[in-house]
């Protein structure tokens, strides 16, 4: 069975493919803007209002290029 990981970091959301061994199959990052207003505060510039949740436009876009980069594993599915 092939796992995937999502790491919804600061700069940004990456995904990455592993095989049954553990392997990295393959990773795709889509970075997004980070603002900090001050000293101890950030800010990431997601959308928030309107459309789809934040995480959706961020994971689809995301796992579509990952899974496109990995040889076609898990093709076809979406994220839930």
């Amino acid at each position: 069975m092939n796992v995937i990981a999502y790491d919804l970091g600061t700069g940004g959301m990456k995904a990455s493919l592993y095989g049954p061994e553990g392997e990295c199959l393959a990773s795709h990052f889509a970075p997004y803007d980070t603002h900090y207003p001050q000293s101890g505060c950030c800010a990431s510039s997601v959308p928030t209002t309107g459309g789809p949740p934040p995480s959706r436009q961020l994971v689809a876009p995301c796992h579509a290029a990952m899974v496109a980069d990995g040889d076609g594993a898990d093709r076809g599915s979406e994220p839930a």
